[in-house]
């Protein structure tokens, strides 16, 4: 039906409060005819949405810090994380602050909102790789340096579009405060060059 479309929820780190869900729930009830895919990118996914319910949808989304920016099209997609970060105790570090730090200064920012292509991201500090580092276009994968401690090792180029390929890992190690300024140069570089 012509008179409908899709609508994504973006949903960095995979993390929703009670309050979050909930409200997730009574959108898929009320305007999507009950149903919500939830996406191998941690996002929820409405069919069957009216553009005159949007407005709605929206301002129900924003009052619990949720929000549709970004989650479609050339832009820097929904950031992955660890479905335990903070709370598994062999984590080797917690990304969690490194995936809101992008999202504030990253997503939404008009100088990476039209892309050559999505660019997909994915932040674990898991011991057990939780995320698949190897198919995003960067990800930061939690090691212990020998020297430095917990920090993340730095991964590029993956991705399962039209040309398939595994990310290269880097061998660099990133510590946690660094790892936003880390993508910004790699997002930059992929915006200007592709």
């Amino acid at each position: 039906d012509d008179e409908y479309f899709m609508l994504r929820v973006r949903i960095d780190g995979g993390r929703l409060t009670t309050q979050q869900l909930r409200v997730i729930g009574e959108i898929s009830q009320e305007f999507a005819r009950g149903t919500a895919d939830l996406t191998d990118r941690q996002n929820v996914q409405y069919h069957w949405i009216r553009i005159e319910d949007v407005p709605e949808i929206w301002r129900r989304l924003e009052e619990v810090g949720l929000s549709t920016t970004e989650a479609c099209g050339d832009t820097p997609r929904t950031i992955l994380g660890s479905p335990v970060a903070g709370v598994a105790e062999n984590e080797i570090i917690d990304g969690t602050p490194a995936i809101d730090e992008i999202q504030r200064r990253f997503i939404g920012n008009p100088d990476f909102s039209n892309l050559p292509r999505k660019f997909k991201t994915a932040i674990s500090g898991s011991p057990h790789l939780d995320v698949a580092h190897e198919i995003n276009d960067i990800a930061f994968v939690g090691v212990n340096h020998p020297e430095h401690g917990p920090g993340f090792d730095l991964w590029v180029g993956g991705g399962l579009s039209t040309n398939p390929k595994l990310g290269v890992r880097l061998g660099a190690w990133v510590p946690l405060d660094e790892v936003p300024d880390v993508y910004g140069g790699v997002i930059s570089i992929f915006r200007d060059y592709g």
